[in-house]
């Protein structure tokens, strides 16, 4: 091997390994930024998403807990259509499916004018969940999510308690239907690469775009805490987000299929690569170039040397 072939090689592997260096630095870093971007975009998603819901909860329990208030001063025998006409009130401003009061007495005063009690109807306020969780925890709240059995439709109960020398004596309630919040989760828009869900605390899917999949236990997130973590979820690589519903037990998570989010980026990289090794060859190309010129010369005096010789 002649002196121009050794020294075309040595720079052409120096170069190659320049190249090489740099470029892995430079998609490296490349990736870790996409991929923090692409984190950090989901996350705000899932806290915006979930603020949203707790705000639009907030606005419809902070209606429930003014009636409360303004019923507390109420007489249930003698003020009986002052207190229905503050429900309706209350109906009419949170948009709510029904309001009612239930006293601790069984008497159920409804919006509609079809008033129960315990002793005489079938029906007892007190046995029901809203009834039980204000008395437990003596505050506002929301119930579980449950099918309405009139409409078909996903709702929660909001309740707040009256409270008279420390001992609830009613408690105001109101139904909602989730439309709105179940808009909300499945028009989170992904740009087709994943879809966004509600969950409880236990991992008890509340909404979801598979109507089949509400009511069931997603594994997954019985005992995370996590806000992202990375898993294999429901047969594919996903990257999944979660954000807390901070006035209920609620999460609202996202999945991303891990593949279908970084297609981007993997295009952008394998064109980086294709110009990188285009720019290394047209490199090599020139120093093989530049090297011929500055060794004719020597060539030259080498070959005259050697006729003087002869």
């Amino acid at each position: 091997m002649n002196i121009k072939s050794k020294l075309l090689l040595t720079i052409s592997i120096l170069v190659a390994l320049s190249y090489i260096i740099i470029g892995y630095y430079t998609l490296t870093t490349q990736y870790k930024n996409e991929y923090k971007n692409l984190t950090e975009l989901e996350i705000t998603t899932a806290d915006d998403s979930a603020r949203f819901i707790n705000e639009y909860l907030l606005a419809k329990i902070h209606i429930i807990e003014t009636a409360a208030k303004n019923i507390a001063f109420l007489n249930k025998q003698s003020e009986k259509e002052n207190i229905r006409s503050l429900v309706n009130f209350a109906k009419d401003s949170g948009e709510f499916g029904s309001v009612y009061v239930g006293f601790n007495d069984g008497l159920m005063l409804r919006w509609s004018g079809k008033d129960t009690h315990a002793s005489q109807d079938s029906y007892d306020p007190r046995t029901r969940s809203w009834y039980k969780l204000a008395i437990k925890s003596q505050k506002s709240g929301i119930t579980k999510p449950y099918i309405d059995n009139a409409t078909k439709k996903l709702a929660i109960s909001l309740y707040a308690p009256i409270i008279n020398n420390g001992e609830v004596t009613a408690v105001v309630s109101s139904d909602v239907f989730l439309d709105t919040i179940v808009k909300a989760v499945l028009n989170i828009d992904l740009h087709d690469k994943g879809y966004a869900y509600l969950l409880d605390n236990k991992g008890e899917i509340l909404i979801h775009k598979n109507k089949n999949l509400i009511g069931k236990v997603d594994t997954l997130f019985q005992n995370s805490t996590a806000q992202f973590f990375e898993a294999v979820h429901n047969g594919k690589d996903s990257l999944l987000f979660t954000s807390k519903v901070a006035l209920t037990d609620w999460k609202l998570c996202i999945d991303l299929d891990k593949k279908k989010s970084f297609e981007d980026i993997n295009h952008e990289l394998i064109v980086y690569i294709m110009i990188s090794l285009l720019f290394l060859v047209i490199t090599i190309v020139v120093i093989n170039f530049i090297v011929s010129k500055l060794i004719a010369p020597i060539k030259d005096l080498q070959m005259g040397i050697v006729e003087d010789r002869k």
